[in-house]
């Protein structure tokens, strides 16, 4: 009796191991992109996040709230119950938000001091401002290269005066305002809503400013790639610079972020927090990753030389 005793539990014991194997197999993480499909930033942040989660074996199912092409806050409170609506239902054991509007509309409303755990990445300059981080809530801060790029394009300007030009999102002047606070920039700002506005605004630009940074373009909705590269190359005067690598088709020079830097990060602290680590004890840190790029073609269009230093570093672009 003692000898199949012993043989139920251990039988017993097998089952419930296996069990709870095949409980820690199914953790499920849910990702966040405040934007959209086939935009290059959330792309890259999806990729990242992808490359870690998924060779973990780990359920993964993305929501996408849509938020740059919608930025009225009517559209973006709707996509906020959607997304609450999505993780009531999916009840994942961690969620992944990225960007600013997943951390106002859903993290702070609903899940700020909440047992689910967050890891947030993307958040422009401070987390502070949502009164990140939390016991639950820990992640990565996004902060532009932009005095790497405002020191490349002065090599080349003829004077001091710096403007930028870019969508008007609420994202931009939030970006400019820390541009400013913290960097104690001084600079005149261009923002627009169209093609057309942009049109009108870069030559007006061009007369007024010595060198300039091209913002994001996200949020300009009827934004026509070939002819907005073939007017900007026919029309610029100045050195220009960016911190977005896709836009580096319409400007001299960009340090630019690595979205998957984010994306990475923050999947593999969602799998160190799934492991059993308090998001509390880990601390919120800031993308320090960058890439330099050139174009040669504007480059030649301003009659700008680069150093063999800068063409042995940089990626070219035509």
């Amino acid at each position: 009796m003692r000898f199949y005793g012993r043989i139920f539990f251990v039988s017993l014991l097998s089952l419930v191991v296996a069990f709870t194997a095949c409980k820690k197999g199914k953790q499920k993480i849910l990702f966040i992109d405040s934007y959209h499909q086939g935009y290059e930033w959330s792309d890259g942040i999806t990729k990242g996040v992808q490359s870690v989660v998924t060779p973990a074996g780990i359920d993964l199912k993305i929501v996408r709230m849509d938020t740059k092409r919608n930025p009225s806050e009517e559209f973006v409170k709707q996509a906020a119950l959607k997304v609450k609506a999505t993780i009531e239902e999916y009840n994942p054991d961690l969620v992944i938000g990225a960007d600013d509007n997943c951390a106002k509309f859903v993290i702070v409303p609903y899940y700020k001091n909440a047992k689910l755990p967050f890891v947030f990445c993307g958040l422009n300059w401070d987390a502070s401002v949502y009164g990140f981080p939390t016991d639950n809530i820990t992640g990565m801060i996004e902060v532009a290269m932009i005095t790497q790029v405002v020191n490349y394009m002065k090599t080349y300007a003829k004077g001091n005066r710096m403007a930028i030009i870019t969508a008007d999102t609420e994202t931009e002047h939030k970006e400019n305002g820390n541009y400013k606070k913290m960097f104690h920039l001084d600079f005149k700002e261009y923002y627009v809503k169209s093609m057309k506005e942009f049109k009108e605004q870069f030559a007006k630009m061009q007369q007024e400013s010595d060198y300039y940074l091209f913002g994001s373009i996200a949020g300009i909705n009827d934004w026509k790639e070939d002819e907005m590269k073939a007017f900007i190359r026919k029309n610029i005067k100045i050195p220009s610079g960016t911190t977005y690598d896709y836009l580096m088709k319409y400007a001299l020079i960009g340090v630019t972020k690595v979205p998957e830097e984010q994306g990475e990060w923050a999947a593999q602290v969602a799998l160190k927090i799934l492991g059993g680590t308090s998001p509390k004890d880990i601390p919120v840190v800031s993308n320090q990753k960058g890439n330099l790029y050139v174009n040669m073609t504007i480059a030649k269009k301003l009659n700008v030389t680069f150093s063999k230093a800068i063409l042995g570093s940089a990626i070219k672009v035509e």
